[in-house]
């Protein structure tokens, strides 16, 4: 797996990317912490290598992910809600 981190080590992508300015880390699948989460989840959290170990904790409370998460997983134009989350808690996406 692929996750892309900007300079604050913040996950903004996973998997691919097309925003140049932000770093990839690849982890190991047999070593993977966000092994089954969605990418809402797994872009609520900083990330960073350390002498071959992820190193990771949220950024965002924990509260919210939850929240986002849940309605990332519905249809109901939930990417309009995250961002609505988003710009009220001063946090970017």
């Amino acid at each position: 797996m692929k996750i892309y981190v900007n300079k604050k080590g913040e996950i903004k992508d996973v998997h691919s990317t097309t925003n140049t300015t932000l770093q990839e880390i690849e982890i190991p699948d047999d070593n993977n912490p966000f092994e089954g989460w969605s990418d809402v989840r797994i872009c609520c959290f900083r990330a960073e290598m350390k002498n071959g170990n992820l190193d990771y904790a949220p950024y965002i409370d924990t509260r919210i992910i939850d929240y986002m998460d849940r309605l990332s997983q519905q249809n109901i134009s939930a990417q309009a809600q995250i961002d609505y989350i988003a710009m009220m808690t001063d946090i970017e996406m």
